[in-house]
């Protein structure tokens, strides 16, 4: 709302600080979830014309920005299930594995927290709560993607990488993870490890990764 009423100019030129995508994944999820539980159209419709303005602004000819906890991901996921609408699909793609490339750390498999353009470099410091947004959303998208989509086989190479970091960073003693999942001084974090039980669980169920079920019910109980 700030960038279409205030400063025009500005749009789509800070996605670090001016959290366009990450607002804009949240209001689509709300209109999806108002779809489904009333059958009205109207906010859905909205936040279609908000997905289709995404999808014309971004990609590898157009701006190459990335809005960060997957939030949007998640949301055109959700917006592809409730329309059909493939270019969604193809959206949530690109943002994967945009985010993949440039805030994964291969050597620990997990993600930074921040990425800074303008640099070219991200910081290295993987947020709890960040991390988890990212395998919930990697989660959720295999959920609804097709089996046939052509990008999905590498969505689900990034999602078993991932687990695989993720669960190495688990805390044994505490049972879950911590707001900075490789730094067992930090605090440990409950939203985070709400979600990384959540994602895990369903690789589980849906036998996209290995039978980790003992650690999962002990990170639940420890939740």
């Amino acid at each position: 709302t700030y960038y279409t009423i205030k400063d025009k100019d500005k749009r789509w030129t800070n996605l670090l600080e001016g959290h366009e995508l990450y607002c804009s994944g949240h209001m689509m999820e709300a209109a999806v979830a108002y779809y489904e539980a009333t059958g009205k159209e109207r906010f859905l419709k909205i936040m279609c014309k908000f997905a289709d303005l995404i999808c014309d602004t971004f990609g590898e000819d157009k701006i190459r920005g990335y809005g960060g906890h997957e939030i949007a991901e998640l949301a055109l996921v959700k917006l592809y299930d409730a329309t059909g609408e493939k270019k969604y699909l193809d959206e949530v793609y690109r943002q994967v594995v945009g985010y993949y490339e440039r805030m994964f750390m291969k050597d620990q498999s997990i993600y930074s927290h921040i990425f800074f353009p303008q640099e070219n470099f991200a910081n290295r410091v993987p947020w709890g709560r960040g991390n988890g947004w990212v395998l919930l959303a990697l989660s959720e998208v295999l959920l609804l993607m097709p089996e046939n989509y052509k990008g999905r086989e590498r969505i689900l190479e990034v999602f078993r990488e991932f687990s695989k970091g993720v669960l190495n960073c688990r805390d044994e003693k505490e049972g879950i993870w911590h707001q900075v999942i490789n730094n067992h001084d930090s605090y440990v974090e409950t939203s985070g490890s709400a979600m990384f039980i959540t994602a895990l669980a369903r690789g589980v169920k849906n036998g996209w990764i290995d039978d980790c079920s003992d650690v999962l019910i002990k990170a639940w109980e420890a939740l």
